[in-house]
């Protein structure tokens, strides 16, 4: 797991949860046994497979390359002995090393492989099959992982193998905790964790802990989250089991990052740093590089995360990971711009916006545009500024006009009133003049190249068409404004009426209830049925939906698109999320939310805190302020 920048996707617990024969010893615990096991290795025997083996796990916490080509010595040797069960187990280890360093086309290769041999041994078929569901579900392929993970289960369960039948259980867990299902996820993973214990597998048990913390800290349980980790940090050894732990450290370091205990939060991010390096994890080494330097912008030590992001970007450059690249590009504009050296945020951000263009990298194009903007505003270069933010709104408009079509298309369907007719009619004149806009700014680019080849002296004029173009766009601006502002205010007043009047019934509604509650005891059992039909009805009406529709109905109108938009950003944002948002955007405090939501504060506070992670905001970012800037 990567705080703010991700090696691999969403915010989990990325400990990968390894099948191994039961029938082989540990791995060796030193380098001095390892070469004892290299020595023995080198035969073709039994002896010399089971070594080959345990070096290529050895090597898992310490070399990925070096593990890779002992798992292909193994299969070596398991062909000269000619046997089935030994290939299909060294095919199994050679998918895992590659499972390790993410390359996950060979992961499903060799897994393939295993279970064409091993179909008359059904427990590597279940080891093979469980890997499998993993894989896919890095990929992001949910309904294949659950598919090899729930078959694994199956399998293990006939075998009567309780280890590996916890184990499978435990993958099939993170599965569903990055499906959006943590519940369902935490029941799976307690009832590992208790087979582990009864086991007495620390190792194991340890993982599970971990993936729980995980799971508790994505419902915003923040106590139990860091509980669960103590848990599993408690149990690792750090030099037998270097990987599981430095996985624990860095989900530690997230959670100080996320308390803003930044010397902490490095701390750890530098361990991980070191086991990267040593381990050969390039890709593992530029997110650290990139996490530190992000943390150190929030310790305002802009100097030493200026070196750690350039770090980051050269490594990014030589893995030609482009999205990366551009992106820590960008950081390293912020970075110069919060330490105050704009020129140097400019040329970063000009680096990370002609990446995008080269690439066709849109999205993040439209991201170093905006920073671009706020730069030269910064400034005072005005006329800069509003050329990268007349460049942001065509880039935007270019990405969402399919959008716009389609929207337009809706409501020709959806509306029959004169209403509908209005709102085609603006979206038409929206079109157009988007059009107009992006035919204006071609033109003038090509004639003001023009005549800056030919005459110098025509910045000048440049200046001055560039101001006469602000004061038009002005007017329009004022002309369109005066058009929406009858509806707008009226608008609002419904939502803002409505909103009250939901707020103000729930309190009455829990004043009732509470008194209800209150004189319960000294009415006679006769009427306490009645009484607790009473108490039904308010729970229910507390409960009652309707409002929230009309409420919808409402918001829709004054803020077109908003909730279709979040759920672009996170498809998996719940109702009750979505309406929490709608209560930010009209600027309520915690009280006011928790009145109309009928939950108290801290819930709010709560459900605040898990909406930012399902938005992936970083520390720095303002929850209230990234709601109301979604246009």
């Amino acid at each position: 797991m990567k705080l703010l920048k991700y090696k691999s996707g969403a915010i989990v617990f990325a400990v990968m949860i390894i099948f191994l024969s039961q029938s082989f010893k540990a791995y060796p615990q030193n380098k001095a046994e390892a070469e004892k096991l290299k020595k023995e290795a080198r035969e073709v025997s039994i002896d010399s497979y089971n070594s080959t083996l345990k070096i290529c796990k050895y090597y898992w916490d310490y070399s990925f390359d070096s593990s890779i080509m002992y798992a292909k010595r193994a299969i070596e040797l398991s062909r000269k002995l000619n046997n089935d069960s030994l290939e299909s187990l060294a095919n199994i280890y050679m998918a895992l090393s590659y499972n390790y360093i993410d390359q996950l086309d060979s992961t499903l290769y060799y897994c393939g492989k295993s279970i064409n041999i091993s179909r008359k041994y059904p427990r590597l078929t279940a080891k093979a099959n469980s890997l499998l569901g993993i894989t896919y579900r890095k990929l992001g392929n949910f309904k294949m992982g659950m598919k090899y993970g729930e078959l694994s289960v199956e399998m293990f369960e006939e075998a009567h193998d309780s280890l590996n039948y916890a184990t499978s259980m435990g993958n099939v867990s993170t599965t569903l905790q990055e499906m959006g299902n943590p519940t369902k996820a935490i029941n799976y993973s307690l009832k590992a964790a208790k087979i582990f214990k009864s086991l007495k597998d620390s190792f194991d048990l340890a993982k599970r802990y971990g993936t729980i913390a995980n799971i508790y800290l994505d419902m915003a349980n923040l106590k139990k989250g860091i509980e669960y980790y103590n848990l599993g940090i408690s149990l690792v050894d750090s030099t037998k089991h270097k990987g599981l732990y430095v996985t624990f450290v860095f989900n530690m370091a997230t959670v100080y990052h996320q308390l803003e205990k930044y010397d902490s939060a490095i701390y750890f991010y530098n361990i991980s740093l070191n086991h990267y390096r040593q381990t050969n994890d390039r890709e593992g080494v530029a997110f650290a590089n990139q996490n530190i330097g992000l943390s150190l912008i929030g310790k305002s030590e802009y100097r030493k995360a200026i070196n750690y992001l350039q770090d980051a970007f050269l490594l990014f450059s030589n893995l030609y990971t482009i999205r990366n690249v551009s992106d820590v590009l960008s950081d390293l504009g912020l970075a110069y711009s919060s330490a105050g050296i704009s020129d140097s945020a400019v040329i970063y951000i000009q680096m990370s916006v002609d990446t995008c263009i080269k690439y066709n990298l849109l999205r993040e194009e439209l991201k170093a545009r905006k920073l671009l903007y706020e730069v030269y505003k910064t400034r005072g270069e005005l006329s800069n500024a509003l050329l990268n933010f007349e460049k942001y709104k065509t880039l935007e408009d270019s990405i969402f006009s399919e959008t716009t079509k389609e929207k337009m298309a809706e409501l020709s369907m959806e509306y029959e009133t004169g209403l509908k007719d209005e709102k085609i009619k603006q979206l038409e004149l929206n079109e157009r003049i988007s059009q107009a806009k992006t035919r204006t700014y071609i033109t003038m680019l090509v004639s003001l190249t023009v005549l800056f080849v030919l005459i110098a002296g025509i910045l000048y004029y440049r200046k001055r068409t560039q101001n006469k173009i602000l004061s038009i766009k002005s007017r329009l601006w004022e002309k369109e404004k005066a058009e929406l502002d009858r509806e707008l205010t009226y608008k609002k007043k419904q939502l803002s009426s409505h909103a009250l009047h939901m707020t103000q019934k729930n309190k009455i509604l829990q004043n009732i209830r509470k008194a209800v509650n209150e004189v319960t005891p000294y009415v006679p059992e006769s009427a306490k049925f009645k009484i607790k039909e009473l108490q039904a009805e308010l729970n229910k009406s507390l409960r009652y939906d309707k409002d929230w529709e009309v409420f919808s109905i409402y918001f829709n109108e004054l803020n077109k698109d908003f909730f279709e938009k979040l759920t672009d950003i996170n498809p998996n944002l719940s109702q009750y999320d979505l309406r929490l948002a709608a209560l930010l955007r009209m600027n309520m405090n915690i009280k006011e939310a928790a009145a109309v939501l009928n939950i108290e504060p801290d819930s709010v506070k709560t459900a605040r805190y898990k909406l930012r992670k399902k938005l992936a905001l970083r520390a720095e970012d303002d929850l209230m302020k990234f709601i109301k800037d979604i246009q």
